[in-house]
């Protein structure tokens, strides 16, 4: 007989609890399966980027997905002031060239462009998007995030000129990583009246001069800015302004925007920019929250809750109530200092080049041979809640002449946290490798296919059999389950292992929990083994009533040699 059961985030700072992402773009689906949808869904689990089946257009999906007030149309329309509020002087140049941009490229893509700045510091949120006539809406199918850095602070700072001169350095949490992704590339910026003239090779990797129009339909870089909740519950005048946080050597800087839109900021040369924008309110007079999302990582929801209080008009102080991984030497309390905005560093590639010489290793996560377990770039062309399905597709694709892989998505630090099976063009070392593969798999009717990085493996889910109680060492903190075999949930990377279960193994909600001989409703997977050695030693026939329940297959997440957790068991009698 058989069965089966199957804001330191805040760059240590500020504030913090992480959700998963609505990247707001969806390719579709095309023929019979479900392809992985790039728009990301909260979740609970806290996990980074995901990918799960979707259906319908990225319009329908960002109107219908996880409250649709975090896509309005109501960004304000100077791009140098985000709150709105007229400029009383002449601005910047870098507060002049905020926007939204977008032009069409030569493969009939997008190349969108969302720019911000803190304190003249530029940066922008770049990405491609697929042009779809019948939306008005463009979402980057693949996005970074730039650092514009110029020579001097003169350049930024300037109220007359229209030319930016500047380096940028690229990075994403969707390659690479989140690491910069090549030495910096010289370009130029010209604004124009009807957008910007960007000259370089950083878009097309030759040297030429794209012209970007201002485009309201461009996604949000922080499109939390616009919720309806910032700046209800009647925040004090008194926090508008640049905040500086105290006592550190690294410090944060908040810019507590009108209308409750307010920007983070954090910037070290040589290491990747903190930016962040979002939305701030508050709960009553004391308690104060909000969402933003970091540039560089999508959309990605970042939630945050603090008891606020102002000591006087230059000084606030936080003690944040979640999550207190944000804070130092764990503790929850930061205080702020209010300051001119002259006094946030100004960076110049001077200083970027210092750090960033010759010798920087751009290339931070090569693939690793075992296990993939540093992370890979996928061509993205189905998800699916059942594994058959997912392997039906993939043998589809193995017939066609191509390499398929399926993955378990909770896997993957950049997949769904929720478990699908998530059906791969094989697996890249680089984005640029896994173009090839990419045009092959449009070609061949998976017109949503896509390239996104996998992340880290965060666990390893496999299957391991056991068919004698003697490979098990039993004690009061852990079994040791010696000399196993084990596959991996797809059939392959078999191995011998030896595993360990103690008081951190659970059961997976998803389990069903009769298919574990002698469970009582409460147990832990380790009060369960236990319970179970002690039946096969004073009581076999018990024990074995509806199978030697610790003998069969078992269906576990693993991380090295530790079970995490069990998903299900096959057995027999």
């Amino acid at each position: 007989m058989k069965r089966k059961a199957l804001l330191s985030f805040l760059v240590t700072s500020l504030i913090l609890v992480a959700g998963c992402s609505k990247s707001a773009y969806n390719a579709g689906t095309e023929g019979d399966f479900a392809a992985p949808s790039k728009v990301v869904e909260d979740t609970s689990e806290q996990e980074p980027l995901a990918d799960k089946p979707q259906e319908g257009s990225p319009d329908d999906e960002t109107a219908s997905e996880g409250g649709n007030d975090v896509f309005t149309d109501d960004k304000p329309e100077n791009p140098g002031e985000p709150d709105g509020t007229a400029p009383d002087v002449k601005l910047s140049l870098a507060k002049r060239l905020c926007g939204k941009y977008s032009c069409k490229s030569s493969k009939g893509e997008y190349y969108i462009l969302d720019i911000y700045e803190f304190a003249d510091n530029l940066y922008a949120h770049v990405g491609i998007s697929e042009d779809d006539e019948n939306s008005d809406y463009l979402g980057a199918y693949t996005f970074w995030g730039a650092e514009l850095i110029p020579d001097d602070k003169d350049v930024a700072k300037n109220q007359n000129d229209d030319v930016f001169s500047c380096d940028i350095l690229a990075f994403s949490v969707m390659s690479n990583m989140g690491k910069y992704q090549s030495a910096p590339q010289s370009c130029r910026l010209m604004l124009t009246d009807k957008g910007i003239d960007f000259t370089g090779a950083f878009f097309s990797g030759k040297e030429e001069t794209l012209h970007f129009e201002h485009d309201n339909k461009v996604e949000d870089a922080f499109p939390y800015m616009f919720s309806e909740e910032a700046g209800s519950g009647n925040p004090s005048e008194k926090m508008i302004g640049i905040w500086r946080e105290t006592d550190s050597d690294s410090p944060l800087y908040v810019e507590f925007g009108e209308r409750g839109i307010f920007k983070i900021y954090r910037e070290t040369p040589g290491i990747e920019v903190f930016f962040a924008g979002g939305e701030y309110h508050f709960i009553d007079a004391d308690k104060f929250c909000g969402t933003y999302s970091v540039l560089g990582s999508g959309s990605m929801p970042m939630e945050y809750e603090a008891e606020f209080s102002m000591k006087d008009d230059d000084t606030i102080e936080l003690d944040f109530i979640y999550d207190n991984s944000l804070s130092k030497d764990d503790k929850s309390h930061m205080v702020l200092e209010k300051i001119d905005e002259d006094d946030v560093p100004f960076v110049t590639i001077d200083k970027v080049r210092e750090v960033l010489t010759d010798d920087y290793n751009y290339d931070a996560y090569a693939l690793p041979s075992d296990y993939y377990d540093g992370g890979f770039y996928g061509v993205w062309v189905g998800a699916y809640e059942d594994l058959e399905e997912a392997k039906e597709l993939a043998q589809k694709i193995e017939d066609q002449g191509a390499v398929a892989t399926v993955v378990f998505s909770p896997e993957w630090e950049n997949l769904n946290a929720k478990p699908f099976y998530c059906v791969t063009y094989d697996r890249f070392e680089t984005e640029s490798s896994a173009e090839a593969a990419l045009v092959n798999a449009k070609t061949s009717g998976y017109d949503g296919a896509y390239i996104k990085f996998s992340g880290k493996r965060v666990m390893h889910r496999i299957y391991y059999t056991v068919y004698s109680h003697d490979v098990m060492d039993f004690s009061k903190d852990k079994v040791v389950i010696s000399g196993v075999s084990t596959s991996s949930l797809m059939g392959d990377d078999e191995k011998e292992m030896t595993l360990i279960v103690d008081k951190d193994t659970t059961f997976d909600s998803s389990c069903n929990m009769s298919f574990f001989g002698n469970y009582e409703k409460g147990q832990s997977v380790l009060e369960w083994f236990n319970k179970n050695d002690e039946l096969a030693k004073e009581d076999a026939d018990s024990y074995s009533n509806d199978g030697p329940a610790l003998l069969g297959i078992f269906d576990v997440a693993i991380t090295g040699d530790h079970i995490d957790r069990f998903y299900g068991s096959y057995w027999w009698d």
